[in-house]
């Protein structure tokens, strides 16, 4: 925040008239003079009843500017939509049976409705997939075409029969659905900690950047926690010193240095040239005071695990011998949302696993790698450096209402299941094979389905080449389910980049609608919303609702209106997705007309009320007015008050002309400005001066 100066031979003349107060710049604080939401003056400038002509002439030289900047700028938000309509009338095509089952091209199945995604050019191209341009998709290998091992948005809807009147359309519970794919894994970066401090830190390397409803997540890890039975996704944006800096210049310490990193305080505390020992003092985010961290320096890179070190003492870069390398890497774990979680990790060389094991999961972590004495004789350290920053995870929630209190239910549901592949190599398609309801984890592949006749075999042990579909269980654990007579298998042992490879999982964030909707009740035309909302870092709990800002995200609107019965097995009118995506908004300005002078008054008009409602400019200073015939009188009595009260410092009787900020002056929240000087020349360039001011 830059200060003013009235004159090259003035410097410092712009004074604080508080003691308590800060540096105060007048184009920085634009709502002194006006309200940046109504474009109404929130000032009012008074001189004094018997002040000269020359303060009245100024006094309305600042309305004119106030006149100016009585404008408000309206933001209004823009979108992109996207629609996909279905024909009318909408004959559902599989007769309302959701088990049924259309072993067409590719294995597609028609028991929904429709299925959007992105594009449909690429792999998605069969009904019933349907395109619904605006959805995001993760294009990695920059096609243009959305590929099935791409993450990406999908919405579904299903109509259904009810069985007992034979009423249509009816929407059961999930049968609209709105989920975003997660088709790839993130990687990780193993710190280990040194020769006594063996723990491996997980520091993320690569996230999975997906876009879910209105904002983009860094998708780090995903999990089950036993003792809520939910699964989660985690996520959060990990930054590398090295990747902020050029080279390692940025994260040269000298001793008692203090940088910051993405909220993190780092000092450099000590250093022990002889023995290469450093000492670190690190105060975290939310940490009151910061912790002391002792390393000794290691010549190896963090990312080799201590027990493939060959030489402990010679690796430990001190200048005395025989000095344990007792630790190096400072990693700081966080339990994230109560979920203490572990990656697993495997070390290779020349191709063979040499060492595995559980990393904890850091949110900073420095790894110190070298000591020296700079040019100035001062000691010196240089450290990279890790943080992991807006981390938090979704998980498993029943009943939430997005878009608020009078809305409809939605289940938030974390789904992994692993891709079947068919006899072609590519993923077979969406057929329910569990309840009824065509969820992210139906898939099937006809080729490897078989019949156990007589039910004689082990859950562990399926038939040779008859592994069939993985469902929405973990990888480490096999399953068989009895569908219509098929045994389903999932194999533990599956080799990489088939059903039981645990680099294969997907991972989907469904919200499922929980709300029944029945035409008859819910009325003939229905639009369903699904609403952006502010997510909890922990993530929404069963039963919450969205008591913020609720901008639609997707629609659903189904029109039956032209059938009152509801029983010709149409939609009469079809129905329409409709998604919106927020882009820049649209910046719309408006002009507040303002008479000038309607906001200058004399010092003896002004009330308490105005006191209290408005913040005040007063034009003048405590000097006299001397007038012919008259006794002499104070140019500006508010002026004199503030003096009085020891709330205006300036000599104003030596000012060569200034103005004087002075907060809270006569009221909480209300504050005053004093444009004056010693006399009436001294005053008009001090205004000249704050206009300026108030326009560069």
């Amino acid at each position: 925040m830059k200060i003013k100066k009235i004159g090259a031979i003035l410097a410092g003349a712009v004074m604080i008239g508080s003691a308590v107060a800060a540096a105060w710049d007048p184009s920085e604080d634009t709502d002194f003079f006006i309200n940046s939401e109504t474009g109404e003056p929130n000032s009012i400038i008074v001189v004094g009843a018997n002040a000269a002509a020359s303060d009245v002439t100024a006094a309305g030289w600042i309305a004119a500017q106030i006149g100016s900047m009585a404008h408000y700028d309206e933001v209004i938000p823009q979108y992109d939509i996207s629609t996909w309509c279905s024909r009318k009338p909408y004959a559902d095509d599989n007769e309302h049976e959701p088990l049924a089952l259309d072993l067409g091209d590719n294995n597609k199945t028609y028991n929904c409705d429709a299925l959007a995604v992105g594009d449909v050019f690429g792999d998605f191209n069969d009904f019933p997939y349907v395109e619904l341009d605006s959805l995001w998709w993760d294009d990695k290998n920059a096609n243009d075409l959305l590929e099935n091992d791409e993450s990406r948005e999908e919405v579904f809807v299903n109509f259904t029969q009810d069985p007992m009147t034979g009423i249509y359309p009816i929407i059961d519970l999930y049968d609209f659905q709105y989920r975003t794919i997660i088709e790839d894994d993130p990687t990780y970066n193993i710190w280990f900690g040194g020769q006594f401090n063996d723990t491996a830190y997980a520091l993320v390397d690569d996230p999975v950047r997906v876009k879910w409803l209105c904002d983009f997540y860094d998708i780090i890890g995903w999990g089950y926690d036993s003792v809520t039975n939910d699964d989660y996704v985690v996520y959060g944006t990990p930054h590398y010193s090295e990747d902020e800096c050029r080279g390692d210049d940025e994260m040269v310490f000298d001793v008692g240095e203090t940088k910051m990193f993405y909220g993190w305080e780092i000092t450099l505390d000590d250093i022990n040239i002889y023995e290469n020992k450093v000492q670190w003092l690190i105060k975290g985010p939310n940490d009151e005071t910061p912790c002391e961290y002792i390393v000794a320096i290691s010549g190896y890179e963090p990312t080799i695990p201590p027990a493939l070190w060959d030489d402990y003492h010679r690796h430990c870069l001190a200048s005395v011998q025989l000095k344990s390398c007792e630790y190096d890497v400072i990693g700081i774990t966080d339990e994230i949302c109560d979920i203490d979680w572990m990656v697993e990790w495997e070390y290779y060389e020349n191709q063979e696993r040499v060492a595995s094991g559980n990393a904890e999961l850091v949110v900073f972590a420095l790894d110190t790698i070298k000591t020296f004495v700079g040019a100035t004789g001062h000691n010196k350290a240089v450290a990279r450096l890790y943080a992991l920053e807006n981390y938090g995870l979704l998980h498993d929630a029943i009943c939430i209402k997005p878009c608020g209190e009078s809305d409809n239910q939605w289940d938030l549901d974390i789904v992994w299941h692993y891709p079947d592949v068919n006899s072609t190599g590519t993923e077979a398609e969406y057929v329910d094979h569990d309840d009824g309801h065509p969820d992210f984890g139906d898939w099937v592949d006809v080729n490897t389905n078989w019949v156990d006749a007589d039910a004689d075999d082990s859950v562990n042990e399926p038939p040779v080449g008859k592994d069939g579909p993985w469902d929405v269980v973990p990888w480490s654990q096999p399953m068989s389910a009895n569908e219509e007579g098929l045994d389903y298998y999932a194999d533990r042992e599956a080799p990489p980049g088939t059903y039981g490879d645990p680099d294969g999982v997907e991972v989907a964030i469904v919200m499922k609608l929980h709300t029944l909707i029945d035409i008859r009740i819910c009325g003939a035309s229905q639009t369903i919303q699904l609403c952006c909302f502010d997510v909890p870092m922990c993530g929404p709990d069963d039963f919450f609702v969205n008591t913020g800002d609720a901008s639609v995200y997707l629609s659903l609107m189904v029109d039956d209106s032209d059938d009152p019965n509801h029983t010709d097995m149409m939609i009469s009118n079809g129905f329409e997705f409709e998604q919106k995506s927020e882009k820049d908004p649209k910046i719309v300005t408006h002009f507040v007309e303002i008479d000038p002078m309607s906001i200058v008054v004399n010092d003896d008009e002004v009330t308490q009320t105005m006191k209290i409602g408005y913040n005040l400019i007063l034009v003048g200073g405590p000097g006299l007015v001397v007038c012919v015939g008259a006794e002499p009188q104070v140019a500006n009595t508010l002026t004199k008050e503030l003096i009085d009260q020891g709330l205006s410092t300036v000599d104003w009787e030596t000012s060569l002309g200034e103005y004087e900020y002075i907060p809270n002056a006569f009221a909480e929240g209300k504050d005053v400005i004093i444009v004056a000087g010693a006399d009436r020349e001294a005053t008009r360039y001090a205004v000249k001066t704050l206009i300026n001011d108030l326009t560069t």
